[in-house]
């Protein structure tokens, strides 16, 4: 989108104005696998509505799963996550917390 200054524009030249998205033209769908053991989180980590998300699923829903789905994981990846989330990887939860990745797509295209 590309905005000109206009009434109420004081000061400000012409901006453009970038949406957060994907670019389909560069990252394909991802493919549902039959049986597949991965779950996966992808956001900021410092950022109140994911953390809380992010624990409400690691504390209330993934236990649930992991009963009937001994072998799933759940990768969480995004920049700055908490200490508490942080050590929990590796710690045989099954849950691998990364921080900040340049590339998602391993974790988008992780085999089951």
């Amino acid at each position: 989108m590309h905005f000109q200054r206009g009434k109420g524009w004081d000061g400000v030249k012409d901006i453009t104005v970038i949406p957060i998205a994907v670019d389909t033209d560069e990252v394909a769908p991802v493919e549902r696998r039959p049986g597949a053991d991965h779950i996966l989180h992808i956001g900021t980590m410092y950022w109140p509505p994911n953390i809380d998300g992010v624990r409400w699923f690691i504390y209330q829903v993934y236990p649930h799963i992991r009963t009937q789905r001994p072998d799933v994981r759940f990768d969480v990846v995004g920049a700055r996550p908490p200490q508490d989330l942080a050590a929990l990887s590796g710690n045989g939860s099954g849950v691998n917390v990364t921080g900040y990745v340049t590339d998602a797509a391993p974790y988008l295209n992780k085999p089951a």
